[in-house]
């Protein structure tokens, strides 16, 4: 039997320098990482785990706390080595904070970097002062792109009611970036409603197009959802998520929800059948993959590309 992948996520901060209008993080609660209290915490979940580990950072922006980034990581894969495990980190970032110092630390550890880049528009992701960050972005993704291999940088391409509409015109615009990688991030939170669930529908029915039209060319194009749809075919278990908060505290709720009456996460259940959504649709297009000439190669290098979370 195969043992299961286990997956930790890590929330380090409150603090984000975006505000972005979707978010339901308090930027004003100034909940920094306690470093000591989150390996205390890791420790256990990486024993009781298989021999694969997925450990995603995440905040608000983690690289506000750049320096509980890089001792996570660091103390995390000692305590991996001494326990005879395999760490896979990933990191969702907005990328503005990214310095080529950081760049080469995570390079060295490998470490899976996925940049929220939803679309163009000025609304996408906003700064305080309401302007937008995508150019912003787009720059700083010339050092990006020239500090880390394009296997390991992924686009976390957020999708919400309010942009479901404009799904296939971000999609194409994150492409154009020179991602190779997008992971598509069901905002939960805002009401989604069946106008905009049609509407992303048609809008991955036009990724499908495009991820089968290059899938057996030099540049073929990977869904994280899809990746993960590939290794349940092949086999591999990935169990759910442990929630860690910046305290250390499990938390049954991710970050952003975490301080919901639980009442009030009710209201989250329309935007996880949207997680659902997209998840069954990754499948079926899975499934069209195996059946194509070159299926193999495609998913060897799905499984090279990795699973974030």
């Amino acid at each position: 039997m195969i043992e299961p992948i286990a997956r930790v996520k890590i929330s380090l901060t409150s603090d984000c320098n975006l505000r972005c209008a979707y978010c339901a993080i308090d930027k004003e609660r100034g909940e920094r990482a306690d470093v000591p209290a989150l390996m205390a915490a890791l420790a256990p979940l990486l024993r009781a785990g298989g021999r694969v580990a997925l450990v995603g950072l995440y905040g608000g922006e983690p690289m506000a706390d750049y320096a509980a980034v890089s001792a996570i990581i660091a103390k995390a894969s000692r305590l991996a080595g001494r326990l005879g495990k395999e760490l896979r980190f990933s990191m969702a970032t907005n990328g503005l904070l990214l310095e080529r110092r950081h760049l080469r630390f995570l390079r060295s550890r490998e470490v899976e970097v996925c940049i929220s880049v939803d679309g163009p528009r000025r609304d996408e992701r906003a700064f305080a002062d309401g302007r937008g960050s995508f150019e912003a972005v787009a720059e700083k993704l010339k050092l990006v792109f020239a500090e880390m291999p394009g296997r390991k940088l992924t686009a976390l391409q957020g999708v919400h009611p309010g942009n479901a509409a404009r799904f296939e015109e971000n999609f194409r615009a994150v492409l154009g970036l020179g991602f190779t990688n997008v992971n598509l991030e069901m905002i939960q939170g805002p009401p989604w409603n069946e106008q905009a669930r049609g509407a992303f529908v048609r809008g991955f029915g036009a990724a499908r197009r495009i991820l089968l039209s290059r899938a057996a060319s030099a540049s073929p194009i990977f869904l994280h959802s899809v990746n993960r749809a590939l290794a349940a075919a092949a086999g591999t278990a990935i169990a759910p998520a442990a929630e860690l908060l910046p305290s250390g505290e499990r938390s049954p709720a991710p970050y952003p929800f975490a301080h919901l009456a639980a009442g009030s996460r009710a209201s989250l259940a329309a935007g996880a059948r949207m997680v659902e959504c997209r998840d069954r649709l990754s499948r079926r297009l899975a499934q069209e993959l195996l059946s194509r000439r070159g299926a193999r190669a495609y998913r060897v290098e799905a499984a090279r590309r990795g699973l974030s979370i």
